[in-house]
């Protein structure tokens, strides 16, 4: 099948366009002063009012405002990449599927897949697209550039700091690279 020069045309100048978004998105939310943060997290809990912890960082840990604004600053600073995380997981969990639905046609030899199987073949080719889009998401967390994952902060998981909340540091064990690490080692020992 081939596309004709016009839908060429349009699919990269949407690609494009998206990497324009995404790129100014992510300039606006690293723009977001604490002012701004603050002024959302107030408009959120308008009514003063206390809600119940429902989960283990409103649990265990600090309960300040300071630290609750710098949770809240790295929610809006991480936007973008949450985002890319998202949609990077969905089409890569698509064309995986694809692939897997093909190699269940071609185990089964089956004729009436002729139909979709360019299709499929052509969803899956997005695999190694959609790799390296992965391994850089991985790459841009290990190395801190992005924080995603709450378990991945240092002085959450750290026994001898202040704000040691037992539960990530569990999560972290198993989540983390290095899949478990000495500092686990020596945490569970010391238990």
């Amino acid at each position: 099948y081939n596309l004709s020069p016009k839908i060429k045309l349009y699919s990269i100048v949407l690609i494009v366009l998206g990497l324009i978004m995404f790129g100014a998105g992510y300039m606006i939310n690293h723009g977001t002063d604490k002012a701004k943060v603050e002024q959302m997290m107030n408009t959120v809990h308008g009514s003063g009012e206390h809600h119940q912890p429902v989960n283990s960082a409103e649990m265990v840990g600090p309960q300040d405002h300071a630290a609750h604004l710098e949770h809240a600053m790295h929610m809006v600073h991480n936007e973008p990449m949450a985002a890319l995380l998202t949609a990077a997981m969905l089409f890569f969990g698509i064309s995986t599927c694809a692939l897997f639905f093909l190699t269940i046609q071609h185990v089964g030899n089956v004729g009436w897949s002729v139909i979709v199987i360019r299709v499929m073949e052509a969803v899956a080719s997005y695999i190694p697209v959609g790799g390296v889009i992965m391994l850089i998401i991985v790459v841009l967390n290990v190395t801190h550039q992005a924080h995603l994952y709450h378990w991945m902060d240092g002085s959450l998981v750290d026994p001898k700091s202040p704000n040691f909340d037992v539960i990530l540091f569990e999560k972290s064990k198993f989540l983390n690279i290095p899949f478990f690490t000495v500092r686990s080692l020596i945490y569970v020992a010391g238990a």
